[in-house]
């Protein structure tokens, strides 16, 4: 779409004095200093993240505490199996009456 020599003489008119028209309105000194100690407040992720979790996980004392908190009786899923009639999913310790075992999307 093209635009007509007029057209684009309003839209350099209304642009002007600014730097970018894609950055908009500038922040007041003001504005800026409210927007960096909100920024500041956030605690940001560490950039060694993935090696402390190689770290941790090496660890033999972490590893059986994360194995025993998610498998075993202390699971509350432990023990239970889905089970389908071709219409509804149950997750259920035994097999009610007319359905299989499995899982269907529904």
């Amino acid at each position: 779409k093209k635009l007509s020599k007029e057209t684009k003489a309003k839209i350099s008119k209304a642009l002007k004095g600014r730097s970018s028209p894609m950055k908009g309105l500038h922040h007041t000194e003001e504005s800026k200093a409210k927007i960096s100690s909100k920024i500041t407040g956030i605690k940001k992720p560490s950039i060694n993240y993935s090696i402390e979790m190689k770290k941790r996980w090496n660890n033999e004392k972490y590893k059986v505490n994360m194995i025993e908190k998610n498998l075993g009786n202390k699971n509350p899923n432990f023990g239970k199996h889905w089970y389908t009639n071709g219409i509804t999913n149950i997750l259920s310790f035994e097999q009610p009456n007319g359905f299989k075992k499995g899982r269907i999307k529904v």
